[in-house]
């Protein structure tokens, strides 16, 4: 973790402007996984996720990709709007 924290020192000297593009660069890096992630998943393939708000693993089929998260028929019968990151394929 020393490179976090030299990179947490490299930022805490920057100018406003600076901090700005930086932040600009890193949304741009994080879209992009995003929709790398998206691409490898496909309509009607089995996923599951860890619903924070159910507290419980939820499985589902992929019913609509979008540009940077995938929307999830649960198989109980919900719909949920979910970031590719947190998807694992299977049921």
């Amino acid at each position: 973790m020393v490179v976090m924290t030299e990179l947490a020192e490299a930022i805490s000297q920057l100018s406003f402007e600076q901090t700005v593009k930086v932040y600009e660069i890193l949304d741009d890096h994080r879209k992009n996984l995003q929709r790398a992630a998206v691409s490898t998943l496909r309509v009607g393939e089995a996923v599951n996720f860890q619903s924070k708000k159910r507290g419980r693993r939820v499985s589902g089929i992929v019913v609509k990709r979008n540009a940077t998260s995938v929307t999830v028929q649960e198989t109980g019968g919900g719909t949920w709007r979910v970031a590719p990151s947190f998807l694992r394929k299977g049921a």
